[in-house]
């Protein structure tokens, strides 16, 4: 199970988004999060009302702020704001999903389908054979694998150095015995 962190700045419009939409669609398979480098009040109304119209609930929402304790719980996190703004995750895998800000927009331009119309938005999270939400879904699957498949590759890299490390001081410890051992056959021997 992945653990995901979807990261703005005000943790009160497009991580929500992003977040409750994941929920909905991994179920049990993953855990999501969301957090701001500068937490708001509340959730954006019409981010909460778009939500609801394609049955998540983001009502119960509290805006968090992205601390330490989110970042060692995290596995994977989402930047869903433009990089010159979003808060850095040091230490934690970062894959990047520039969505437009919802604060200032009318309720029709917020959502997972924000160019269609709403009942359009509803059929792009709500129906499993569009198209849309299954590349989504690969997408993200694949993001989350290469994700994962990373963390592996780092672990591996690590666990062979640290045997390249010992094996070589072996060596060098056998070498040394070796040196040593010749000098004191070199040394003169009591009369």
């Amino acid at each position: 199970m992945t653990r995901v962190l979807f990261v703005c700045v005000a943790n009160s419009g497009r991580s929500v988004m992003a977040e409750r939409s994941f929920r909905a669609a991994a179920g049990e398979r993953h855990e999501a999060r969301s957090v701001g480098s500068d937490p708001g009040a509340a959730p954006h109304p019409q981010v909460v009302e778009a939500l609801q119209e394609i049955g998540i609930d983001a009502s119960d929402h509290v805006p968090r702020r992205l601390d330490v304790e989110a970042l060692e719980w995290a596995d994977l996190a989402v930047s869903t704001c433009g990089e010159e703004v979003c808060p850095v995750t040091p230490g934690v895998k970062r894959i990047s999903w520039e969505l437009p800000d919802p604060k200032n927009l009318p309720l029709e331009q917020v959502g997972p389908s924000s160019t269609g119309s709403r009942p359009s938005r509803r059929a792009d999270v709500a129906g499993a054979a569009d198209g849309r939400r299954q590349s989504w879904r690969l997408a993200f699957n694949l993001s989350v694998t290469a994700a994962v498949g990373g963390v592996l590759f780092v672990l591996v890299g690590a666990l062979l150095a640290a045997w390249i490390t010992f094996a070589g001081g072996f060596v060098c410890a056998a070498a040394a015995a070796i040196l040593l051992h010749r000098r004191g056959d070199r040394s003169p021997r009591p009369r």
